[in-house]
């Protein structure tokens, strides 16, 4: 698998930058990348990704739901680009979550001189 683009997941509370206290100590965010669970935490998270079509499924467990506030995206990986997603949660469990891409930004490169 060639990885030329990274996918920056931003996780975050229905109160703002910060998951709330009782999800941050208990459970973290279960993030599903087409169909593969990758391991996900509140804030922001980075993963490198092959060029195409992506879907991006994010959810969390409370209580007696295992899926709590769950929202998809499809996302374009460009080559050599990063796509900015930000997820947040609803503040009833039952409701879906939102999610949007935020931003595309070029891949920064380095040159030696």
């Amino acid at each position: 698998m060639e990885v030329t683009g990274i996918l920056e997941l931003q996780c975050l509370g229905s109160l703002g930058s910060w998951a709330p206290l009782t999800l941050n100590i208990f459970v973290n965010p279960k993030v599903e990348i087409d169909g593969q669970r990758v391991n996900a935490k509140w804030g922001m998270n980075r993963f490198p990704l092959p060029p195409g079509r992506h879907f991006v499924d994010v959810a969390y467990p409370w209580i007696v739901q295992p899926r709590c506030n769950r929202a998809t995206i499809e996302i374009d990986v460009e080559h050599q680009r990063n796509v900015l997603v930000r997820y947040r949660t609803n503040f009833l469990t039952f409701l879906p979550g939102r999610i949007a891409i935020i931003d595309q930004v070029a891949l920064a490169k380095v040159h030696k001189g």
